[in-house]
């Protein structure tokens, strides 16, 4: 491929400090059956020196660009579509395993099913050494179980509004299984750099509320998980975000078991965050997150923050679950 062709695929891959795994993630991607395509990988100020692995790797196919470290994956995607000149994106992160087949499935489906604006695959979970932790994520989740089972052949589109409605009640979506045409991210905007967290299913909401999206059921990739990640960081800023990430969402709604649904994410995140608050030692936000929790749906967990605020006790020994 040259410089001035157009390639079909656009692999976006940021990248911070992954070059432990780079090598191995960017082999994965360039050994898929489909070969026309180009890695736009955007390092966000790394303190290692991905350019020397890219150039040990050493295929023309793989475009480096550096910029200043913005603490989160949003900027380095948003600036890699918009270097992309592939008619897919992908979109990768740095640390996993693309598996042989990945692309070629997902562009069958979106070639076949031209309406298809968005599509993802299945993923297993290992760890740092590679190790298997859960080798059918998807499994996990209630709300795409049903959807899953409306795919035909095992790979196909699905209902607009089941498949909007599931995702509002749980992101089962992982960033390294989408594909998007290009087109589309131009349409809807990238990710929100503004959020913490949750900029991944706000993209995926905005695309699925108006468009058809699609799923190819295949284990497409290995989903390297890091107990020090960003969120597994014990911050205010992620259950806030998920809380403005249901809230934007939640005006255009009127399933009532869905709504039910987030007002309960939205509840279990207010509970976080008065936990959070508790912990450093602000009763007074411990609160205030507390009551807002309570207002929107009462638990056990909420109630007695509440009150051990109220009356200066010890810290929950059960830390409130947030939701993602």
């Amino acid at each position: 491929m040259s410089e001035s062709t157009q390639p079909l695929v656009s692999v976006v891959m940021p990248c911070y400090n992954a070059g432990a795994y780079l090598e191995l993630t960017l082999r994965s991607v360039l050994s898929q059956s489909v070969a026309d395509l180009e890695i736009v990988l955007v390092d966000d100020g790394s303190t290692d020196d991905p350019e020397a692995i890219v150039r040990a790797v050493g295929d023309p196919r793989v475009r480096f660009q550096r910029t200043p470290p913005s603490g989160g994956p949003s900027r380095p995607r948003n600036l890699g579509v918009e270097g992309a000149r592939g008619r897919y994106v992908f979109f990768f992160d740095a640390d996993d395993l693309m598996l042989p087949g990945k692309i070629a499935a997902q562009l069958e489906l979106m070639e076949r099913e031209p309406g298809l604006a968005l599509t993802f695959t299945n993923f297993r979970v290992v760890d740092p050494r590679g190790a298997t932790i859960n080798d059918d994520f998807l499994a996990g989740y209630e709300t795409f179980g049903r959807l899953r089972g409306l795919v035909a052949g095992g790979a196909g589109g699905l209902p607009r509004d089941a498949f909007y409605l599931g995702l509002l009640r749980a992101n089962f979506i992982g960033t390294s299984s989408v594909a998007v045409r290009r087109e589309v991210l131009a349409e809807v905007g990238g990710f929100d750099v503004g959020l913490a967290s949750g900029e991944d299913i706000d993209l995926w909401l905005r695309i699925a509320r108006n468009h058809d999206c699609g799923y190819v059921d295949i284990v497409g990739h290995a989903y390297r998980s890091h107990p020090t990640s960003v969120m597994h960081q014990f911050e205010a800023r992620h259950p806030l975000a998920r809380i403005e990430v249901v809230r934007r969402h939640l005006p255009y709604v009127t399933d009532p078991a869905t709504r039910r649904s987030m007002i309960r994410r939205l509840a279990d995140n207010h509970a976080s965050l008065g936990y959070i608050w508790q912990v450093r030692g602000d009763a007074g936000l411990a609160r205030g997150n507390y009551l807002a929790s309570l207002r929107l749906a009462p638990s056990g967990a909420a109630l007695g923050g509440y009150l051990k605020c109220l009356v200066g006790g010890p810290f929950l020994r059960r830390r409130p679950k947030g939701g993602a």
